[in-house]
């Protein structure tokens, strides 16, 4: 294991100088060019040095040099995608969403009000307390109504950042601000979901970068964002630990907990291997799509990619058009990245292409925000950034959090002419 580890220190090495060129000209972590890095980075380096499997796929030289050289190919079309889209013409635009109160509590209450009733449903806030494991899992079937209302939450706390950040004299809208994004966090962590308040806080943290102060290096490396970090990386553990705790899952440290999460290496030698001797997708599996569409239809393929993966790294040969009930495995899901997507689908040339259009539309997203910037535009640019790709697992939700944004960012401004 000693040449897998070599390979990931050789990555990591190639990571951290392209981050240390793209900084130094940039002067913000959170600039395209430099969060795409630091990312894929997370999402490489650490796994090849710190474990030897991924998603029940043994890590092994040959599998890693191959994801190293598909990895180099991709971060260097996405950059090459993110600096084409710096030509495009943006126009700028104003516009200020100083949004009524009244409407930003009625919102906030809509999807706050849903979660109360999901935990009563459950058996009520005791019960999901001292059973978080099994809430978490409950919760997670037969209740996909009450989901698409939590998103009012995150529209309001998009909606007061704006406001805070429009009257920043106002204490009233920051401890509001504050109270709202405490609410949201407590109604997850209780049955230790972490994606959400993990996203919310990212979000926040994005907002806070573009709309009031900029984090350059001094600043990241200040004592109270060192812990505030320390602290969240800790409640996610906590999470995880708590979900798992009556598992069989091995104990890990925190950060090797973190890293693992986000780690892709496994996941990617497989698909390299596998699709090197298979017939690729041609892109089948965007035809998955259309009847995700159309409602109540049970048995039908799933936009879910990573259960397609699972039968493969399970043995099973399967088609992407497969419906969900069809296949051989039903449980888990191990998602694609986009290079192992696009290489599942068209090879090398899909790698080169994908990396161009996913860099192109981060860089697109990030252009827009800039050149109108506001909490809603923010938000959208971190979804592109952090959840969008382009296999199906992850174009769609992203797209689907995307549009209910810029909908409904619409919908909570109705009447704000009234109130001016």
């Amino acid at each position: 294991f000693i040449m897998i580890k070599f390979i990931g220190i050789l990555l990591g090495l190639f990571f951290l100088l392209m981050l240390y060129i793209y900084y130094q000209k940039e002067k913000d972590f959170l600039e395209p060019k430099v969060l795409f890095l630091i990312l894929e980075f997370i999402s490489y380096v650490p796994g090849m040095i710190l474990f030897t499997s991924e998603s029940s796929i043994e890590f092994t030289v040959a599998g890693c040099m191959k994801v190293m050289l598909f990895e180099l190919i991709y971060v260097f079309s996405a950059l090459a995608g993110i600096n084409l889209s710096r030509k495009i013409f943006v126009a700028e635009k104003n516009k200020v969403y100083d949004i009524p109160l009244i409407n930003i509590i009625i919102f906030f209450a809509i999807g706050f009000g849903a979660k109360i009733l999901v935990i009563l449903k459950l058996g009520g806030l005791s019960f999901v307390i001292q059973n978080g494991q099994l809430a978490y899992l409950m919760q997670s079937h037969g209740y996909g109504i009450y989901t698409m209302f939590y998103k009012f939450m995150v529209v309001a706390i998009l909606a007061m950042f704006e406001k805070f950040v429009i009257h920043k004299e106002r204490r009233v809208y920051k401890v509001l601000l504050i109270v709202m994004i405490s609410l949201y966090a407590l109604s997850f962590l209780i049955y230790t979901s972490r994606t959400p308040v993990s996203i919310v806080e990212l979000i926040t943290f994005f907002i806070y970068n573009f709309e009031i102060r900029r984090m350059n290096l001094s600043r990241v490396l200040n004592l109270r964002v060192i812990l505030v970090v320390v602290l969240l990386v800790f409640l996610a553990y906590t999470a995880t630990l708590s979900r798992t705790e009556n598992s069989n899952k091995v104990s890990q440290s925190m950060w090797e907990d973190l890293f693992y999460n986000y780690t892709n290496v496994g996941r990617d030698i497989k698909v390299y291997d596998y699709f090197s001797d298979h017939e690729k997708w041609l892109g089948k599996g965007y035809l998955n799509i259309i009847p995700s569409l159309i409602p109540g239809t049970k048995s039908k393929p799933s936009t879910d990619d990573g259960i397609y993966l699972v039968n493969i790294i399970r043995g099973n040969d399967i088609d992407i058009n497969a419906n969900s009930d069809e296949l051989p495995s039903q449980t888990g899901s191990v998602p694609f990245t986009t290079p192992g997507y696009m290489y599942a689908n068209f090879g090398f040339v899909g790698v080169l292409l994908g990396g161009i259009i996913e860099g192109f539309l981060i860089g697109l997203s990030y252009k827009k925000m800039q050149k109108n910037k506001n909490a809603f535009n923010v938000a959208i640019y971190f979804y592109m950034i952090y959840s969008f790709g382009l296999s199906t697992g992850r174009m769609v939700p992203t797209m689907i959090s995307i549009i209910f944004i810029w909908l409904f960012k619409k919908v909570i401004n109705i009447r704000v002419k009234v109130y001016r």
